[in-house]
């Protein structure tokens, strides 16, 4: 299978550096454009690409970094798209003038990475490290309530008006009754860093947990993930100091949505990031450190890839197409690179 390559230049002047690590690329339902940040700050600038022309439009006012959205039916009385930035949620208004309004910063607290629809008017916003969700309302914005959810991720109803939320950095899954506000049940996962909802699976990318170190000698640091080099001696003489832990990505598997079984896996693509969704012939495809691969959707083993010259900011696509998009990896990392297959 070939992927073809389309390049298109971002309205921005490229610096060293420019981008942040984890940029969003999110979908925009019906369409086959995503939305996505340039480099910013607290009021970051924010363009959508349709993946089928390359155009462009550009927004202002983000705050911060995209994090994660989401997009009402156009049936509901407002229709517009809430986004989460890095500090803080807002909602996009795309005409007359691109631009987010209705900026909430107060009370979410910073670096939030997820935004998730729970139904009857709510969303949850939390971090997928964390272990709380704060509940806000759909209408304005306002906080409902704080749970003790284990890193959220992705979540999804059950019957009788229930929300599972699925939290793969702390292997469990938590199911809340939007009515009582509690939550009523908990699951035991694997560990894992990321994960789609696709018809009655999970699909997720699996791995192992390890701790966080710090530590006082270079030659002690991690062969994979980070750890935290410190100068002078330990204190009381304990070089085994614990600063939490992460997951490193090594299966990607299929998890009954219902039941939670893990119902197939298959080893992860090197330095694999995140699960950008499927495409029109079941495929699923990947973002990987430096690019985008995609895997066969029964064996999970790559059949196609797409690598760039440097470590990506981000990638996303429109489910149900062939086409995904890619923020920097190029040498000049103004270029938004557009896959075709």
């Amino acid at each position: 299978m070939g992927i073809e390559v389309q390049r298109v230049q971002l309205p921005f002047a490229p610096e060293p550096g420019a981008w942040g690590y984890g940029a969003a690329v999110k979908a925009i339902p019906g369409t086959t454009s995503v939305l996505f940040t340039l480099p910013g700050g607290a009021r970051t600038p924010w363009c959508t690409a349709d993946l089928t022309t390359g155009q462009l439009t550009r927004g202002t006012s983000l705050p911060g970094p995209l994090r994660d959205a989401h997009f009402p039916s156009m049936a509901e009385e407002d229709p517009r798209p809430w986004v989460l930035g890095m500090y803080g949620l807002g909602r996009v208004r795309f005409a007359p003038k691109p631009m987010v309004t209705d900026v909430i910063r107060k009370g979410l607290g910073k670096y939030q990475t997820c935004l998730i629809d729970l139904g009857s008017g709510l969303l949850g916003v939390g971090h997928r490290r964390n272990q709380t969700m704060t509940i806000v309302n759909t209408i304005d914005g306002g906080i409902v309530k704080r749970l003790r959810v284990g890193g959220p991720l992705i979540g999804y109803p059950l019957p009788e008006g229930r929300v599972r939320i699925i939290g793969l950095h702390h292997a469990q899954a938590c199911d809340l009754d939007i009515t009582a506000g509690k939550v009523v049940a908990r699951h035991v996962l694997p560990y894992g860093s990321d994960a789609l909802l696709v018809d009655d699976g999970v699909l997720a990318v699996l791995g192992e947990r390890q701790d966080i170190k710090r530590v006082y000698q270079v030659q002690d640091l991690p062969s994979q993930g980070p750890g935290v080099l410190s100068v002078g001696p330990p204190p009381n003489g304990d070089s085994d100091e614990n600063l939490g832990w992460t997951v490193i990505p090594s299966r990607i598997g299929v998890i009954g949505a219902h039941d939670l079984a893990v119902r197939r896996e298959s080893a992860a693509p090197p330095q694999t990031r995140q699960i950008l969704g499927t495409d029109r012939d079941g495929h699923v495809v990947l973002g990987t450190q430096t690019g985008v691969v995609l895997l066969d959707p029964v064996t999970l083993s790559p059949i196609a890839e797409h690598h760039t010259p440097r470590r990506i900011s981000g990638a996303g696509m429109c489910s149900g197409t062939n086409a995904a998009a890619v923020l920097g990896g190029e040498e000049d990392v103004s270029i938004l690179t557009i896959l075709h297959w």
